[in-house]
């Protein structure tokens, strides 16, 4: 699967790359066999062009910058002499480009992330660990789903190709509201339900769902689906669940 996966990047920041060098009037084979590339390793710290490539594929870098670092700024556009003016000069401009800032602010849950040196580009957390601000995360880009932000103790994260890894930080203002889910284990009594969620609710935590069954064996099992700030708020009415009478264990759901 690495190894599939890295082809399509390779393929891909080829792509990227015949795009932004068209804008240049040339192509890759044509950049390459003219040594444009040869101190690629220097100028941007990659361990070669195979790996410059690579990189921009699986986004790593913005082939527009990359390139602007490696062969220098697009010229800017010169007067020339068109004949069906009769010989007036008019102005060939080059494409516009919207100014990009290196970092993007975000406002709902799967926007609190900020990815380091990218901007315009979809961030997804993790439903496998759904991670909460106050948790460290990593981040993964994908070609077709932008940047998916894990855990960073993430099992399946960890297992992933580590050349698709980029930084990325929780923002460190604004509020945020970020969906998590606890299970509690309890003896089966009556009104416990209740008074779980009136102490929820009493801690400031809006409660999205709840869900109640009993076990054969005359234990309860309670679900609970949250919106919390992150991470010290849930551990917070975690453990304030956790004193509460005829409660045995309360425990995060993320998957």
């Amino acid at each position: 699967m690495r190894t599939e996966e890295r082809e399509e990047a390779k393929r891909h920041g080829l792509e990227l790359l015949e795009l932004e060098l068209a804008q240049r009037g040339t192509n890759f084979d044509k950049a390459q066999k003219a040594g444009l590339f040869q101190d690629v390793n220097r100028q941007l710290g990659v361990g070669g062009l195979e790996d410059f490539v690579l990189q921009i594929g699986y986004g790593k870098l913005q082939p527009h910058q990359a390139l602007e670092r490696v062969l220098g700024p697009i010229p800017e556009a010169r007067p020339e002499k068109d004949p069906s003016e009769g010989g007036a000069q008019v102005f060939v401009p080059t494409p516009a480009r919207k100014a990009k800032t290196s970092n993007r602010r975000f406002r709902s849950a799967e926007e609190s992330v900020r990815v380091e040196g990218m901007s315009d580009i979809l961030v997804r957390i993790a439903r496998c660990c759904e991670p909460l601000p106050g948790q460290p995360i990593i981040g993964f880009v994908s070609r077709l789903h932008g940047v998916t932000v894990h855990a960073a103790d993430c099992q399946w994260a960890l297992s992933m190709d580590p050349a698709r890894r980029v930084p990325v930080a929780w923002e460190s203002h604004g509020s945020h509201e970020h969906m998590a889910r606890l299970r509690l284990t309890t003896h089966d009594q009556k009104g416990l339900l209740a008074t779980v969620t009136k102490m929820v609710s009493a801690s400031g935590i809006n409660i999205i769902g709840a869900e109640a069954q009993t076990t054969p064996d005359r234990r309860g099992l309670i679900t609970l689906r949250l919106q919390v700030e992150g991470i010290a708020q849930l551990k917070n009415v975690q453990q304030q669940l956790e004193a509460l009478e005829g409660v045995i264990r309360v425990e995060r759901l993320t998957n």
